[in-house]
């Protein structure tokens, strides 16, 4: 019977030659994956045995990896935010880019307190965003209800998978809608999103784990990437409290793009843009003037 540490040493090989960087690593995530435990055991109990019908499962999925499938969708979820979060075909893979995101939208959710506040997080995908913000805020007993929207089914499936598993049901629901309720009526202290902003034809450029796998309609973003971008800004606004705040996430080129839009549009006060990890420029938004 195979060890783990011969399996993660023949399995790692296998993703080295096939052009993947961390074979080792990624080795031990999907050997931990089949074994249900954490990707340490691999260093820390080589020795185990592993049935044989597990090696071969974990061997098979090496191939889809090999194929460069994304490891979130042969695992069936990624981590966020510190929260695990269901994934798989047809979902957008949630990024630590965007927990810079969640990061600016909980810092003015504090300005905005004392109060219980109402949240929208649009082009959901697989929830992660706004979710990990209600999560938040529930704890702190400050979530009056949370909005989900998106227009593709699939992706839609799973963010309300994720609901279910973080159990916010009760404060947060989803709609099946393109970008906005149409709830004029119903105004809103937050609104975050995470929308396709990639310039269509710079697609075909991107890692194959993306162009190849993900799905296009939660990456294009039109001719210069900010068709969605135009959308929300305008059509958040009528939905916003006097002071609520629209943030939105963009590629590292668009920042003072979406910054002109902002200040341009005559009802928002713009924010300075705020960089990722990497110091790229990565979210941008706005205030609704009061």
């Amino acid at each position: 019977m195979m060890t783990i540490g011969q399996l993660q040493m023949e399995i790692g090989r296998r993703l080295a030659d096939a052009g993947l960087p961390d074979g080792r690593r990624e080795a031990a995530q999907l050997i931990a994956h089949y074994l249900e435990t954490e990707p340490s055991v691999c260093y820390t109990k080589p020795e185990l045995p592993i049935p044989d019908n597990l090696v071969d499962a974990v061997w098979a999925a090496s191939d889809r990896r090999m194929a460069r499938e994304p490891m979130a969708y042969i695992t069936g979820g990624a981590w966020f935010m510190g929260n695990y979060f269901k994934v798989g075909p047809g979902v957008l893979i949630p990024r630590p880019d965007s927990e810079i995101l969640v990061e600016q939208a909980l810092e003015f959710a504090g300005d905005l307190l004392p109060g219980r506040l109402k949240v929208i997080d649009v082009c959901t995908g697989s929830g992660c965003i706004g979710i990990s913000i209600g999560l938040h805020l529930r704890q702190h007993d400050c979530l009056e209800q949370l909005m989900l929207t998106e227009i593709d089914p699939i992706a839609a499936r799973y963010a309300r998978l994720n609901l279910q598993k973080h159990a916010l049901t009760a404060q947060a629901g989803l709609e099946m809608v393109d970008l906005l309720p149409d709830q004029t009526d119903d105004l809103w202290h937050l609104i975050v999103s995470n929308p396709p902003y990639i310039a269509g034809s710079s697609i075909e450029h991107l890692m194959p784990e993306v162009r190849d796998y993900e799905p296009r309609n939660a990456l294009d973003g039109g001719p210069d990437g900010l068709l969605f971008v135009r959308r929300l800004i305008q059509e958040a606004a009528p939905l916003l409290y006097p002071g609520g705040v629209l943030l939105l996430e963009h590629g590292f080129d668009q920042g003072e793009a979406v910054y002109h839009l902002f200040q341009t549009h005559g009802e928002y006060t713009p924010l300075p843009t705020v960089h990722d990890y990497g110091g790229r420029p990565r979210v941008s938004g706005g205030i609704k003037k009061i």
